[in-house]
């Protein structure tokens, strides 16, 4: 483990926070003994697959989730939409990390969405619940069918 050295007292310590504490105590010249090690939680395991992800609509056993990237970039998040009774509004709700509910081989194909937008009545791109006949027909919603060029 890497020791900071302290500008108060002139001594090594383990950690960022007992150099503060050393500063805040306004000791000089006393090392603190029984410092504090501060260790960081150890970041969360995630599955990895041979093929990487990609945004789009994920079908995991009778769960979709829509997959799109974070603001910051570099990390794919996820949402599972909820279709909760035909009184409500389907929603997409926030999961987190991606790799952590789909794999790269759970992507829906168009074909698989429009099925899947024909059983629920819900458009599988955007979540949006059918109305027009020939959305429903479909299985996808206007807006999407064009952005797909279908």
């Amino acid at each position: 483990m890497s020791s900071i050295i302290c500008g108060n007292c002139g001594q090594t310590h383990v950690s960022v926070y007992a150099v503060r504490s050393c500063h805040s105590l306004g000791r000089s010249g006393s090392s603190i003994a029984q410092e504090s090690s501060y260790q960081p939680a150890p970041m969360p395991k995630f599955r990895k697959s041979a093929v990487p992800l990609v945004v789009g609509i994920y079908s995991v056993g009778d769960k979709v989730f829509k997959v799109y990237p974070a603001l910051n970039g570099g990390h794919l998040l996820a949402k599972e939409l909820e279709l909760q009774g035909l009184a409500k509004k389907p929603t997409w709700v926030y999961r987190g990390a991606a790799t952590r509910f789909v794999q790269a081989e759970q992507l829906m194909t168009l074909d698989k969405a429009k099925e899947f937008g024909k059983i629920t009545g819900v458009c599988a791109m955007c979540g949006r619940t059918l109305t027009d006949e020939t959305s429903i027909a479909a299985g996808i919603g206007p807006v999407c069918a064009n952005r797909v060029s279908f």
